[in-house]
């Protein structure tokens, strides 16, 4: 299956069909994969949640809401779990510094620029 879920080994495995979203996830051990159709009759598998353990959790039914990036699983007994991808992340810089920037300024469409002058886009180079 290409995508995300290509060659990953697991045990423990489960799907789940929102039939009313007309969505399918995998869960495959701690991790849930949204699967859409690919291109000559495959499944493609994206990584959408991990290190949430499902079973525990009672969890029946899942939703994935894509351009926010965000999941919701119900459970029969403990309510609605919303997990929302993180929009930060963190830049470092190679070399002898110590990558800790007080400020910084926008600096063109997905960049920013240090007062020491080291300008970081979105890849952190």
């Amino acid at each position: 299956m290409p995508g995300e879920l290509q060659d990953q080994p697991g045990k423990d495995v489960e799907l789940y069909w929102n039939y009313v979203a007309q969505q399918v996830f995998m869960r495959l051990d701690d991790k849930c994969y949204f699967l859409t159709a690919g291109v000559h009759d495959t499944l493609h598998g994206k990584l959408v949640i991990s290190g949430f353990n499902f079973r525990q959790h009672d969890i029946i039914s899942v939703f994935y809401d894509a351009r926010q990036e965000r999941i919701f699983a119900g459970s029969w007994s403990r309510g609605l779990y919303v997990f929302t991808r993180k929009q930060f992340h963190p830049l470092t810089s190679t070399g002898n510094i110590s990558n800790i920037f007080y400020a910084q300024a926008p600096y063109g469409d997905n960049g920013i620029v240090t007062p020491q002058g080291m300008v970081f886009d979105e890849a952190g180079q």
